[in-house]
């Protein structure tokens, strides 16, 4: 096999991995499965990956961004008035991109799986950063509150609870939002509860 055709295979069997997983957990789907949606051979995945736990990680690797990818914005995010309405944004524009690499995580959590230390490593660059926003911004006198970790908490609940809405929608009364506008409401109501107008583009009516 070519390596532009074993790179194929490869792809073939990451995508079939996270939309499986994503479906059915790790431990619900196996990699005889993950081979049939891939249309490859079973020992394929030993020999791309090395086992069930290292597709795993491969996943990571391949659809989630590494902290790295923040270093092109550091000027930005130095300013925690401007930085936490970019993060926000970010992080948002990623759950809508990869809404399988986010139910996988919500799974692995709410298991208290074996594999929650690797997921944290990858994770919690990012919320540490966006914890630190928080944190400069009230020590310049940008954002307002008593509790870093409650207020941490909420902004957390803020971006990420709205991709379950599915669970609302008997209550659900408007259509649905575009995701632009989803996500400039959050960042507007995020504003809102730090005691700062957002930031041009994010939106109070």
């Amino acid at each position: 096999m070519t390596p532009a055709g074993e790179q194929d295979v490869r792809k073939r069997i990451l995508l079939a991995a996270k939309s499986l997983f994503a479906d059915k957990g790790f431990e619900g789907a196996s990699v005889r499965e993950v081979c049939e949606a891939a249309g490859v051979n079973v020992a394929l995945v030993s020999y791309h990956f090395g086992g069930k736990e290292k597709l795993f990680q491969a996943l990571f690797d391949e659809f989630f961004p590494p902290a790295a990818a923040l270093e092109p914005y550091r000027p930005l995010l130095d300013r925690p008035y401007e930085g936490l309405a970019f993060m926000i944004e970010q992080v948002m524009r990623t759950l809508v991109q990869e809404r399988d690499m986010s139910a996988i995580i919500e799974q692995e959590i709410l298991k208290r799986s074996p594999r929650l230390p690797f997921i944290q490593e990858r994770v919690f660059p990012f919320w540490r950063f966006l914890r630190d926003l928080l944190n400069r911004g009230k020590a310049e006198g940008v954002f307002r509150f008593r509790s870093l970790d409650t207020t941490f908490f909420m902004v957390l609940g803020a971006i990420l609870f709205h991709k379950r809405g599915f669970y609302f929608e008997p209550l659900m009364q408007e259509a649905p939002q575009r995701p632009e506008d989803v996500i400039a409401d959050t960042i507007a109501f995020v504003y809102g509860g730090l005691g700062a107008a957002p930031p041009e583009g994010g939106r109070i009516e």
